[in-house]
């Protein structure tokens, strides 16, 4: 009992870490003018804190390498995969994001995870993927 306690709190200690860089990256409430300063970079810089890797390493990480590193971090779940899959995502969008292509393409990736780990089928992740996609086709084209 205790230690499915530990793993719960665990679990949600990561859902709420993202949710506070979302917050920031988005400019939840609070001083305006230091969210619009809440740039690309400084959210790389928490996330790489907070997943304790190189942004960039774990940007360039395999299909295989990206499941074993996230589902081997204690309170990982499927939840907070795609939670960190839309993080990606939001700082990818951004105009001040420089390595715009690479935070899409993982953000994909993560949403792939996510579809082979889970057995409940999403449309919402299915339809935020095509719409990545389609971002990434139209940079590219």
């Amino acid at each position: 009992m205790e230690q499915k306690d530990y793993l719960m709190r665990e679990i949600e200690k990561i859902g709420a870490m993202f949710n506070a860089i979302r917050q920031k990256l988005l400019g939840g409430s609070g001083d305006s003018s230091w969210q619009n300063a809440y740039t690309a970079e400084r959210a790389k810089g928490e996330l790489s804190v907070q997943l304790n890797t190189d942004i960039q390493l774990f940007l360039k990480m395999s299909m295989p390498d990206t499941k074993a590193f996230l589902l081997n971090m204690e309170g990982f779940t499927i939840e907070n995969i795609e939670m960190l899959a839309d993080l990606i995502a939001e700082i990818g969008l951004r105009d001040d994001c420089r390595e715009k292509k690479q935070f899409l393409e993982k953000s994909v990736q993560l949403y792939n995870l996510c579809n082979a780990e889970s057995n409940t089928y999403s449309i919402a992740r299915q339809t935020k993927m095509r719409s990545l996609m389609n971002v990434l086709m139209n940079d590219t084209a």
